[in-house]
């Protein structure tokens, strides 16, 4: 009898560590197959939800910063329009030479020849080099150049030779000048 008694409670802890076995094994088996994965799953939506409170934080400093945010735009687009004017896509030499020809009414300088030389292209952006001969005075030929210089689109002038427009000029009371001016026009790429 006590043979049978010691039996049976072997047999009771052998099914008792059996179940806890089971048990073990279940709970590592659900811990691994879904607690885990919601745990990066947890992880990323932590980090979206900080992201997203960083995303509000600049929109509302933006809001109290620009609290008429239409006449902002605005401006903003303006700015755009005549950054795209100052360097646009394609060269528009049609456009060049208008404001070219304005600039010589304004001024009173005649333009004598401009030619275009080949374009050369820098990465980003494009130069296309112009050589544009003028004649006037010395006061008119500075007022063209310094307003070339302020054209509406980015251009420089990287090379000037200013001299009396012929022998004889250098005589009279205002002698004409002539000025061979290479001028750059820039192009976005």
């Amino acid at each position: 009898m006590i043979k049978n008694d010691f039996k049976q409670k072997i047999a009771g802890r052998k099914t008792l560590i059996t179940m806890a076995i089971i048990v073990f094994i279940l709970s590592s088996c659900i811990f691994y197959i879904f607690l885990l994965p919601q745990r990066d799953l947890i992880s990323q939506l932590k980090n979206k939800c900080e992201t997203g409170r960083i995303q509000i934080r600049k929109v509302s400093s933006f809001v109290r910063e620009y609290p008429d945010y239409d006449s902002h735009l605005n401006e903003l687009n303006r700015k755009l329009n005549r950054l795209e004017n100052m360097l646009p896509d394609k060269f528009f030499l049609s456009g060049f030479l208008q404001e070219a020809e304005k600039i010589s009414k304004e001024t009173g300088v005649a333009i004598i020849d401009i030619r275009p030389l080949n374009e050369m292209q820098q990465g980003d952006y494009s130069e296309l080099p112009i050589e544009m001969i003028i004649r006037g005075s010395f006061e008119e030929v500075l007022d063209f150049t310094k307003k070339v210089e302020n054209f509406q689109r980015f251009i420089s002038i990287s090379a000037a030779n200013i001299s009396p427009s012929s022998p004889g000029q250098a005589e009279k009371l205002i002698p004409e000048l002539e000025g061979r001016l290479l001028l750059v026009i820039y192009s976005s790429n």
